[in-house]
């Protein structure tokens, strides 16, 4: 049988695109502090969390392209994530992970405000 692709229609990409730019303005409306895009947190590695809160030691990757063998679940991908993502934890961050679809509805924002309270 063959595998089904789902691909976001051109209104749910465009969505997610001005959900993610916009992102900083939502969560200060409801909240939550304003993250840091793209923060380079390992002191040798070029490893960048896609938005974080550096004083309170808390990152939140967003993985796109899981529903059509994107990078984040292709095995050398989720390897290097892994690689990522613990190195995050042993310098002390929190990680949260998302999807586009989190980001574009809020749903991420629920949970960011449990984290900040």
């Amino acid at each position: 049988m063959a595998r089904k692709r789902v691909r976001l229609a051109p209104v749910q990409r465009t969505a997610v695109r001005t959900a993610s730019a916009s992102f900083p303005s939502l969560c200060l409306a409801v909240g939550v502090p304003v993250p840091v895009p793209e923060f380079k947190f390992h002191p040798t590695r070029k490893w960048r969390i896609d938005w974080c809160w550096p004083d309170q030691r808390i990152g939140l990757e967003v993985d796109g392209g899981i529903w059509h063998a994107g990078r984040h679940t292709r095995g050398a991908g989720w390897l290097k994530d892994t690689e990522k993502l613990n190195a995050a934890a042993v310098l002390g961050f929190r990680m949260l992970r998302a999807t586009p679809q989190q980001m574009a509805t809020g749903e991420i924002l629920t949970t960011l405000q449990e984290v900040f309270r």
